[in-house]
């Protein structure tokens, strides 16, 4: 049955993640970092820097380090931390505005993107000690960041507003990993939240 965890009963929860290394340690991102180690019977408060968390990544090859984009608030600035310890500690890198999601690039753990609220898309070739603006994607809400596993190059962004126009999302897709991307046709005035690569039919996006 489904029911309220223990240690979390309140207040907005936008990312978990269950550790690829150990099932018994989950984190659960969103008004502050919460980090449990026994399956999710209790909880602790894991000391971050800012208030809210709007996703949680694991590296794909290594279970130890994850990734965190924040933000301050509405109309605030935001970070990506990282963590080195499966997300006891963490150190950040700031940015003007704030993060909305994070990805990992499934063959180069060093390359991290990044998708904003105002500024779209970064990038990181340092396991994100710096960061570039990259896509072109300059003035968009970015949502989410979807990598093909077979062909990292070809990546997708859910663009859910550009400059904050209604019905100006969609989705675009990259295949020289992120250097450029192009509106992909049939989702061309819709705002999207999320894209979804079938890992076993990469071709396949929802």
């Amino acid at each position: 049955p489904l029911g309220l965890v223990v240690g979390l009963q309140s207040g907005a929860i936008n990312s978990v993640v269950v550790s690829p290394i150990n099932p018994h340690v989950i984190l659960a991102g969103g008004l502050g970092l919460h980090r449990s180690t026994d399956d999710g019977s209790s909880w602790s408060t894991v000391s971050i820097g800012d208030p809210i968390v709007r996703d949680l990544e694991f590296d794909p090859s290594d279970g130890d380090i994850l990734y965190a984009g924040t933000t301050n608030g509405p109309g605030s600035a935001g970070s990506v931390y990282r963590s080195v310890d499966g997300g006891v500690t963490w150190v950040g890198a700031a940015f003007d505005d704030w993060i909305e999601v994070v990805a990992v690039d499934p063959s180069d753990s060093r390359v991290v993107f990044a998708g904003s609220l105002r500024s779209g898309l970064y990038k990181s070739t340092d396991s994100g000690d710096t960061w570039l603006a990259v896509g072109g994607l300059t003035d968009a809400w970015i949502r989410d960041i979807e990598i093909d596993p077979s062909n990292p190059q070809v990546m997708y962004v859910g663009v859910f507003s550009i400059n904050f126009q209604s019905a100006s999302g969609g989705v675009f897709k990259s295949t020289d990993g992120g250097a450029t991307f192009d509106r992909s046709s049939g989702l061309t005035t819709t705002d999207i939240g999320a894209v979804l690569v079938d890992p076993s039919q990469p071709q396949t996006v929802y």
